[in-house]
């Protein structure tokens, strides 16, 4: 499941990274995990992790799979997924 969930999430996720205007530098990471069935994967955890920033940030999807980053730095992330 959690090798399905990570070749789900690299093919099906839509992940973006909005900018506001000005010079904030700041951004937003965003997704949805499903499986191979098209159904969510409920609370799984996801993790970002890029140079851009020090240590790593983790969170939960939300009972629909979908998971919200806010306020990253502006970059490329790693995101890695687990769920039992």
């Amino acid at each position: 499941m959690i090798r399905t969930a990570l070749i789900l999430c690299g093919l099906f996720i839509c992940l973006t990274i909005t900018y506001s205007f000005g010079q904030d530098t700041s951004g937003k990471l965003s997704g949805r995990l499903i499986d191979e069935a098209g159904e969510p994967v409920a609370f799984a955890n996801v993790v970002a992790s890029s140079p851009a920033m020090q240590g790593i940030r983790g969170i939960m999807s939300t009972s629909d799979g979908y998971f919200d980053f806010y306020n990253l730095p502006a970059g490329t992330y790693s995101i890695s997924i687990s769920h039992i």
